[in-house]
C-alpha cells in the first residue's frame, strides 16, 4: 500500500513538473532536462519530431532492472538522432525537436504502455512520463505553428535481412496485398500516416510504397528499405510495423500528425562513425523531400 501510494504522489509530482516545462521558453538546439537528466529534450523549430526511446546506457542503481520484456540496446540510435539534428541545422539553419531516453532499456522501455516500460518503479515512472510529456509538449508546439507534423521513432534491430525497415502501423500481411486492396479505407485508417490523406493526389499505396514513398526518396541514397518500389512487402522475413510510440504520438481525430518507426539494420548504418554520419544527413534529406512533396513545406525555407 505504501508503495502504491509513493508512487501515486510520485507520478502527480511529474506531471505537475512536466505542466512546469511546457510553460517554458525554451531556445532551439538547447538541451534541457528531466529528472538526473534521464531524459533529454531539446526544443527545434521545424515541424518534425525525432525521438530515440532504446538509445540510451545509462543503468543506475537507484532504478530497479525490469525483469519482463525485451531489454535489447538499440546501439548508436541516440547518436544517430542526434547527428540527423545537426545535419538539419546545415541544411536549414534550424532544428527539429528531438527527444532521448538516456536510460538502458533494462531500467525503461518508453516504447510500451506504461505498466511494461516501468514495471511498478517509481523512478522510472518519472522518467516515462518526461519522456512523453516532451513529446506531447514538442508537437503541441508544431500544430500551434504550422498546422500538422511528422513524428519518427528512431530504432534498430537485428534482423537477418539488413533492410531498413519503415513501421506505419501496417503488419507484413497487410502489406503483401495488392495496390488495390491496400488502398482501402480500412487500412488507411490503421495507418501512421492516415493524416496524410487528408490533401493528397496520390493514392495510399503509392505514398507507403510507391514512386513518393519514404522508402522511395532513401533507397534513392542506395539503402535497401522495406516498404519501397523496390521491396515492396517483407514477406516471410522479420519486420516491424511500428510500436507504442508510433501509435501514441501518430494520428488521430483531434490532430494533424503523421508518424512513422524506423528500424536501422546494423550494416552500413551504425556500424561505425562515418556510417552514421552518411546515413543521418540521407535520412535529413529523404525527410526534406518527403515533407516538400506530402506537406507543402519546404523545410530549407521555412
Amino acid at each position: 500500500m505504501i508503495k502504491i501510494l509513493k508512487l501515486f504522489i510520485l507520478i502527480l509530482l511529474t506531471l505537475f513538473f512536466s505542466e512546469i516545462l511546457a510553460q517554458q521558453n525554451y531556445i532551439p538546439g538547447k538541451s534541457y532536462y528531466g529528472r538526473n537528466k534521464y531524459i533529454e529534450y531539446i526544443p527545434g523549430n521545424l515541424p518534425l519530431v525525432i525521438s530515440a526511446p532504446h538509445g540510451g546506457y545509462e543503468k543506475p542503481d537507484e532504478i530497479t532492472d525490469r525483469s519482463q520484456g525485451s531489454d535489447h540496446h538499440d546501439k548508436k540510435t541516440l547518436e544517430t538522432a542526434l547527428e540527423v539534428q545537426k545535419r538539419f541545422y546545415e541544411l536549414t539553419g534550424k532544428y527539429p525537436f528531438v527527444i532521448l531516453n538516456r536510460l538502458h532499456r533494462v531500467k525503461l522501455d518508453p516504447n510500451r504502455a506504461f505498466e511494461v516500460a516501468t514495471q511498478g518503479d517509481s523512478l522510472s515512472a518519472i522518467a516515462y512520463n518526461e519522456f512523453h510529456g516532451f513529446i506531447d509538449t514538442a508537437e503541441k508546439e508544431v500544430e500551434a505553428i504550422w498546422g500538422k507534423g511528422l513524428y519518427i521513432d528512431i530504432h534498430a534491430h537485428n534482423h537477418k535481412t539488413q533492410l531498413i525497415e519503415l513501421g506505419y502501423l501496417l503488419e507484413s500481411e497487410f502489406l503483401a496485398f495488392p495496390d488495390n486492396d491496400l488502398n482501402d479505407d480500412l487500412f488507411i485508417e490503421k495507418s501512421s500516416l492516415r493524416n496524410l490523406m487528408k490533401d493528397t493526389p496520390y493514392k495510399f499505396s503509392e505514398i507507403v510504397r510507391g514512386k513518393v514513398s519514404f522508402g522511395a526518396y532513401l533507397e534513392k541514397y542506395g539503402y535497401k528499405v522495406v516498404p519501397s518500389p523496390s521491396i515492396p512487402e517483407p514477406g516471410t522475413e522479420n519486420f516491424f510495423a511500428g510500436g507504442y510510440n508510433t501509435q501514441t504520438h501518430g494520428p488521430k481525430d483531434t490532430n494533424n500528425f503523421n508518424s512513422l518507426q524506423i528500424e536501422l539494420p546494423w550494416d552500413y548504418i551504425r556500424d561505425s562513425d562515418l556510417n552514421i554520419k552518411k546515413f543521418s544527413m540521407d535520412l535529413t534529406e529523404t525527410i526534406i523531400e518527403f515533407m516538400k512533396t506530402h506537406y507543402h513545406l519546404d523545410l530549407t525555407k521555412l
